[in-house]
């Protein structure tokens, strides 16, 4: 079954101009540096828009991926839609912590990642969260609820932090 984003480009443009964050449409540069590049001979991959910006001093990029799959003919056939939450920790996690899913490294310091996104880590100090069709305002949500347990979190969370 097709999914579907919640909030049209207009809704996510309008969110982004109220913060002074940076709405993108489309968002090309995106290809390849989250996700795999699945740009293929029969799929194309097209980035359809992102909003860059800091919350809580937190640097996100939110975006929207749709894959298409030419069928016969060279018809596309749009087979799915992405929505997605990209975090910038502000350090390097401790290994052990980053040995589990983000959310289980959360819970284990007493705090959750509950809500509309299944995180993963990307690198050492992203984690990439996959939506359900995920709202402006749970965006923010989101990046309020892991800024405010980063804020109480032991600072032995860290392995290191960053030096820029």
């Amino acid at each position: 079954m097709l999914k579907r984003a919640s909030g049209s480009a207009s809704d996510w443009e309008s969110w982004a101009n109220e913060h002074g964050w940076r709405y993108t449409a489309p968002a090309p540069h995106l290809a390849g540096r989250f996700l795999p590049d699945l740009a293929r001979r029969e799929t194309q991959e097209d980035y359809l828009w992102s909003v860059d910006g800091t919350q809580d001093d937190l640097e996100f990029v939110a975006f929207q991926r749709r894959l298409d799959r030419k069928v016969k003919g060279g018809v596309k056939k749009t087979v799915d839609w992405d929505d997605h939450l990209a975090v910038h920790l502000p350090g390097v996690v401790r290994a052990d912590l980053r040995a589990m899913e983000p959310a289980a490294a959360f819970a284990s310091l007493g705090g959750s990642l509950a809500g509309r996104y299944d995180f993963s880590w990307h690198g050492e100090d992203w984690v990439l969260g996959s939506g359900q069709r995920p709202a402006p305002v749970e965006v923010e949500r989101t990046l309020r609820q892991i800024s405010s347990q980063l804020a109480l979190a032991p600072a032995e969370i860290w392995e290191r932090k960053p030096t820029t």
